[in-house]
């Protein structure tokens, strides 16, 4: 069974690419046609699928590279993996649509808010398009995509009964055998999958706008080549700049170090709360040396959570809020005194909220908005203010979507407290784990764009929620003697 979703998910993960560099019409009809023998032959596989989609097609594009005529088709084919779960998602919608007379009142309520809150992001990229429609699009799909994934799980879950433990142990252990692959044998990894040359086709904006030489003039490095721009004093921190060498930052199947490490932090949290914590073992060395931040803090939040619920029930959501209040104020304390630029973004999209508080649409800020060769970080920083929401998913939500931000922020928590009523209504582990682990990731959130916005971050945990909220939801059915929910699509 194994070796077939191998095969299943390669193909789904390759196809689209392979297709578009053969001819760039037929990239959009293999996504066509996978999404719709998936959901007729096999819609049980989707949410696995989807997350190997996510964490792997990045390497196939890599291996592919040498087809690739340009920078401009080499940001296309990355964008398959969207529109693949763009037509699964449509596929579940109508599926769960279509019998939605029969649903579980809690899952109809549940699919309900999370519609309005892809309405709501919508709505905003209608509003930034008029400026900058590219841009529009891209954070249209960066803050829809995490919902999108919770209604395909939510449906999976609920109405195919696909469990969580059904592919999780192996899908984590692939991505932990990547990272101690490109750990322990960076050049046979990189011969393999080409990663230098994505690497080099990644940074090359960057390369060309003078970031490397503005980088040597800064802080005195010399930079020989892309992978030079990977190594990092440990957790990025220059404090720890005498306490030995530089790391070189691992970037994951995916190719993105940040969301690399929120994904092994997810998969092995979760895993660790379903009773199998040697995957949370083994993912520490990696995360170590991945050196991010955020994501270190997410895990030990989430534990943190996890071990309230389980030991202290009555004090666990206070006393857990508490830690997060804490956390995110010391945060943002410590980076406005050290004028960090994650916390000067958040400062920008707060001012701009004051200033606007419907907000100004889509793509009109933020990270992917922006062009790196505009940043002037020496200035900001020196001036104390970023001048625009940026690094922040928090400050750029408040900055694109005012009030609309905060309504959807809102609905996160809605779907965080649901799980915690399930679990303690009897739900399982997988429940408990997501409803410490959604507002831990949400606080991240407000110091770091990938927090929210990857697809291996939030997008992967909302999954996981989805799928965790549906089977909790069809075993309370269950046992209340309610007819199953079920179907195929």
């Amino acid at each position: 069974m194994l070796c077939v979703f191998l095969a299943v998910a390669s193909l789904a993960a390759a196809l689209p690419v392979a297709g578009h560099l053969a001819f760039p019409a037929l990239g959009p009809v293999m996504s066509l046609a996978l999404a719709l023998c998936l959901l007729q032959g096999g819609p049980g596989m989707v949410p696995p699928l989807l997350l190997f989609v996510f964490t792997f097609q990045n390497s196939f594009v890599a291996m592919l590279l040498p087809l690739l005529p340009d920078r401009e088709e080499f940001d296309t084919v990355r964008g398959y993996s969207f529109l693949t779960a763009a037509l699964l998602w449509a596929g579940f919608a109508a599926f769960h649509l279509r019998g939605c007379a029969g649903a579980p009142p809690l899952a109809r309520r549940l699919m309900a808010l999370s519609f309005a809150m892809i309405a709501a992001a919508g709505g905003y990229c209608v509003l930034g398009a008029i400026a900058d429609p590219r841009a529009a699009l891209v954070y249209l799909r960066n803050i829809a995509l995490p919902v999108m994934l919770f209604q395909i799980g939510l449906v999976a879950g609920a109405r195919l009964a696909v469990p969580p433990k059904r592919f999780l142990p192996a899908l984590t252990l692939m991505v932990l055998a990547f990272g101690y692959a490109e750990l322990l044998a960076y050049d046979a990894l990189a011969a393999l999958v080409n990663a230098d040359g994505y690497i080099a086709l990644r940074f090359r904006r960057m390369i060309d706008s003078g970031l490397w030489l503005k980088a040597v003039e800064a802080g005195g490095r010399v930079l020989r080549d892309e992978r030079d721009m990977l190594l990092i004093n440990p957790f990025n921190v220059p404090w720890f700049a005498d306490f030995g060498p530089m790391l070189h930052r691992l970037n994951g199947p995916n190719f993105h170090p940040i969301s690399f490490a929120y994904l092994l932090g997810i998969l092995s949290f979760v895993l660790l709360a379903a009773g199998r914590p040697l995957y949370l073992v083994a993912t520490v060395p990696i995360l170590a040396v991945i050196g991010s931040k955020g994501a270190v803090v997410f895990v030990l939040m989430a534990l943190a959570g996890f071990w309230l619920l389980r030991r202290l029930p009555r004090l666990a959501v206070p006393t857990f809020l508490l830690l997060l209040m804490i956390y995110a104020a010391a945060a943002f304390v410590v980076g406005l005194e050290q004028r960090d630029y994650h916390v000067l973004g958040l400062v920008a999209g707060f001012e701009s909220f004051t200033a606007n508080p419907l907000g100004h649409g889509l793509g009109s800020g933020g990270n992917l908005a922006v062009d790196p060769a505009e940043r002037d970080w020496q200035r900001a920083q020196a001036l104390g203010t970023a001048g625009q929401a940026v690094e922040s998913a928090l400050g750029v939500l408040l900055h694109q979507m005012g009030i609309g931000g905060l309504a959807l922020l809102v609905g996160y928590v809605v779907i965080a407290g649901t799980a915690l009523r399930l679990h303690r209504a009897g739900g399982g582990p997988f429940v408990a784990a997501v409803a410490v682990a959604v507002p831990a990731l949400l606080v991240n959130g407000a110091f770091q764009e990938e927090a929210l916005f990857a697809p291996l971050a939030m997008g992967a945990l909302m999954l996981v929620t989805g799928l965790a909220i549906g089977r909790a939801v069809r075993q309370q059915a269950s046992r209340a003697g309610q007819p199953p929910y079920e179907g195929h699509p």
